[in-house]
């Protein structure tokens, strides 16, 4: 896990607390949203205002309170409202490798923004192949009735031993939601 600014290390020898959201989990939770990656995890809650905006709550806090990285580049910035963080769901589950969320005030190492904690994407990077070349790809769609919305990606690598290649494209179109089947009188 990267707990520490710079450094990586085991997540039994760190003295924070972090959940670590690995490849597998993360495609099986974040069926519509990536904020739905929270689902399940200690300490996280998921807020999704509309279907393509959402964000985690880390220790009951999110928006200016939660920092976000990218590959340790901030993604998040004061410019993020105090209750979400508008374009967290933009970073579509297919390019990510991992999410490692640190809950606890991070503040000596993050910025004072992270007050609730800080929510670390780790995207995918292309594999070199030890002999010969590899080719790996990867497709995905969904549908959500609810409000109609749909989507869909796809990935491809190449490796060899002194070249390698990821290209990722995704899509989704996001509805409203219909209105519940009520009863009329």
């Amino acid at each position: 896990v990267t707990a520490e600014i710079g450094t990586v290390q085991a997540l039994d020898q760190t003295s924070q607390q972090v959940n670590v959201i690995e490849e597998g989990e993360l495609g099986q939770r974040a069926r519509a949203v990536t904020a739905q990656i929270a689902q399940d995890e200690p300490g996280l809650q998921l807020q999704r205002t509309s279907p393509p905006i959402g964000a985690i709550f880390v220790r009951g806090l999110t928006g200016a309170k939660v920092v976000s990285y990218i590959d340790g580049i901030r993604f998040s910035n004061a410019a993020a409202r105090g209750g979400i963080n508008s374009f967290f769901n933009l970073n579509d589950i297919s390019n990510l490798r991992a999410v490692e969320v640190i809950r606890g005030p991070n503040s000596a190492q993050y910025g004072s923004d992270s007050l609730g904690g800080s929510v670390q994407m780790i995207s995918r990077v292309p594999l070199f192949a030890s002999a010969g070349r590899e080719v790996h790809g990867q497709f995905g769609q969904q549908y959500n009735s609810a409000d109609h919305s749909f989507g869909g990606h796809a990935l491809i690598a190449l490796g060899g031993r002194r070249f390698a290649l990821l290209v990722s494209t995704a899509g989704h179109r996001s509805n409203t939601v219909r209105p519940g089947g009520g009863f009329e009188s």
